[in-house]
């Protein structure tokens, strides 16, 4: 259920983002480090981790021309390693 979820989601998303038109990404706002703190604080209490667990913010690409983003978040000195790769759009980060 949660996978059919996701697919659903990441083709929704590949589906707006074609639909919107393209952004040069040099005019997309850069992500601060403000923001970084938020979206790992988000991060940390959506999939549980423990308070001692940072979580590090990398931004890997923009999504089709468009200021959409694929994020990647891991942990840095945690007993159990952790990884997951998320979409933000603009307005999440304004």
């Amino acid at each position: 259920m949660r996978l059919t979820a996701t697919c659903l989601f990441l083709f929704l998303l590949s589906l707006i983002a074609r639909l919107c038109p393209a952004a040069d990404s040099s005019a997309c706002a850069a992500i601060t480090d403000a923001q970084r703190a938020k979206l790992a604080g988000y991060i940390q209490k959506r999939y549980n981790l423990p308070e001692s667990t940072r979580i590090g913010v990398h931004e890997l690409t923009f999504v089709d021309e468009s200021c959409y983003r694929k994020l990647e978040f891991t942990s840095t000195g945690a007993a159990q390693p952790f990884r997951v790769e998320l979409f933000a759009s603009p307005d999440l980060l304004s």
